[in-house]
């Protein structure tokens, strides 16, 4: 057993894989990678050469190799800032469509984690609505009344899928090491990010708390539904959700008979995609159209919550600004922002990143939703840079799949939308509630008590320039001193008055905001001290 088996837990499901992976044309890339000595022998000899696989091959080897590298594919479907769009057309084929496990199985499984069924539900439909490979899904009614849904997990998929996780951050490990193309994608870093995705969505239980999550933030939304999860009845194996009955997102028929405004379910999708993205840093990371319906009311219904991206605060401050730039035309701004956000390399060419940003932005002016938009403008930058050795953070790609997804909604229902002037009112109106000056004063507090050193030695610290002041110095020292004297004293002026400011109980607004700038030149001025 050589070095590299012994790090894997299934050595026989490693060696099925390989094999799949040789007998699909994959052959010459295990070669560089030093793994075809793990293909037996036999196989090597009898398999015709084969060119390197084409799109559909990578597709027919994930379907062959089950359901973690058919998620995996579906996920990198969303990557179009490392996969070329060829191959990201074939891998949105795959389907995550398999066959129905046993009702009995199925019964059995809810009763481990609820009890009898008889006690929790007034009614279980045995036949399941839906099957994918993590769970299937049944119609249930509960003692009260409400109608439900099931999600049920899979016997036995969670140790499948962390067995072929295992055996898959080995290879974009390795892969990453020899084969230049999975070095530009940071295969081995994507692979780890699928990986918690992966653990998130086997965890169903925690998709309820997502789901909650996402009620919250979007609880403004009068045209947004997300189902009510029943956390009494719901478990790392089973979840319990409201039933919300609708039509897909994108049956434009079965809308245009609906007595909805199609106008404003386009609104509301550009909107809330930007509050997910800006705002919330916490945004839907499987943004297939059949995960969001349209229900009689014209509201859009938000479904399955096993994957959801993370923005930090200072990423999401980036990416709004990213927005402006782009919506304004502000091609040096977009190109200092992108540089803030991305890892550059050394060669990076930085010149022609400018150009190709320029080109995306101007495509924006004067167009439709059908024709342009600012995601997609942000999207194709994301995509460029990266091949000018500009990369950018993975899951912004994933969130721009997912925004275009809601615009996407916009787009089918109404397609004259006119974005990039609205597009560009709701993103500042969303910076600015995201940086209100109170949200900014709680955080120069909490600085200012970290390093409150630098205020409590103050008075010692100008008693000392002030005696110092009466020694003999040479003319670069003395002027040194009353600069120290000029600004401490104006850094204690702008903290005494700010501070009297806080004092009020509700100052007013413009106060409010003099005394935050006082605060942060006081900073500036602390900073040049030190």
């Amino acid at each position: 057993m050589s070095l590299l088996e012994q790090e894997i837990k299934d050595v026989k499901r490693f060696r099925e894989i390989l094999q799949v992976l040789f007998e699909e044309g994959f052959g010459l890339f295990l070669s560089k990678m030093n793994l075809l000595s793990h293909v037996p022998l036999m196989k090597r000899v009898s398999q015709p050469k084969q060119r390197i696989p084409t799109p559909e091959r990578v597709r027919i080897t994930f379907e062959r190799l089950g359901p973690t590298f058919i998620k995996f594919g579906q996920i990198l479907a969303q990557r179009p800032d490392a996969v070329p769009q060829t191959y990201i057309e074939e891998l949105e084929k795959l389907e995550d469509d398999v066959p129905a496990f046993d009702p009995a199985v199925a019964r059995k499984r809810v009763e481990d984690e609820l009890g009898p069924i008889e006690e929790t539900f007034a009614s279980f439909d045995e036949e399941p609505l839906a099957a994918a490979s993590i769970a299937q899904v049944h119609r249930a009614t509960l003692k009260n009344g409400d109608e439900v849904v099931v999600k049920i997990r899979r016997p036995g998929i969670k140790e499948q899928m962390e067995t072929d996780i295992d055996i898959l951050l080995t290879l974009a490990r390795e892969g990453e090491k020899h084969i230049s193309i999975l070095q530009n994608m940071k295969a081995h870093s994507f692979a780890r990010e699928f990986a918690q995705w992966t653990h998130d969505e086997l965890n169903l239980e925690k998709e309820g708390r997502n789901a909650q999550i996402m009620a919250d933030n979007l609880s403004d939304e009068e045209r947004v539904k997300v189902p009510n999860v029943y956390m009494e009845h719901t478990t790392k194996k089973v979840l319990v959700m409201e039933y919300v009955d609708g039509v897909k997102c994108d049956d434009v028929e079965a809308i245009r008979e609906m007595d909805v405004s199609r106008q404003d379910i386009a609104e509301t999708a550009i909107r809330v995609g930007i509050k997910q993205t800006l705002r919330d840093g916490f945004f839907h990371a499987d943004p297939h159209p059949s995960n969001f319906l349209i229900n009689e009311h014209g509201q859009i219904v938000f479904l399955d919550f096993g994957m959801m991206g993370k923005f930090s605060q200072s990423t999401r401050r980036n990416i709004g600004l990213l927005f402006l730039h782009a919506a304004n035309e502000d091609i040096d701004a977009a190109v200092d922002t992108v540089r803030r956000m991305a890892v550059v390399d050394d060669d990076a060419d930085l010149e022609g990143l400018k150009n190709d940003i320029e080109e995306s932005i101007l495509l924006m002016r004067n167009s439709t939703l059908a024709e342009q938009s600012v995601t997609k403008a942000l999207l194709d930058i994301s995509i460029r840079a990266s091949s000018r050795g500009v990369h950018m953070p993975p899951s912004l790609a994933v969130m721009g799949k997912s925004m275009l997804t809601m615009e996407g909604i916009g787009l089918t229902l109404y397609p004259d939308f006119q974005l990039t002037d609205e597009f560009s009112r709701m993103v500042q109106q969303i910076l600015w509630e995201t940086n209100d000056p109170r949200k900014m004063l709680r955080t120069f507090l909490i600085d200012l008590v970290e390093n409150q050193d630098l205020l409590t030695r103050m008075p010692s610290h100008l008693n000392r320039v002030f005696s110092d002041q009466g020694r003999p110095q040479t003319t670069t020292i003395i002027d040194n001193s009353s600069q120290d004297v000029g600004s401490m004293l104006l850094i204690g002026a702008l903290v005494l008055s700010a501070s009297i400011i806080f004092l009020e109980v509700l100052p007013a607004d413009y106060l409010l905001y003099v005394a935050v700038a006082q605060l942060v030149i006081a900073a500036i001025l602390i900073l040049r001290l030190r």
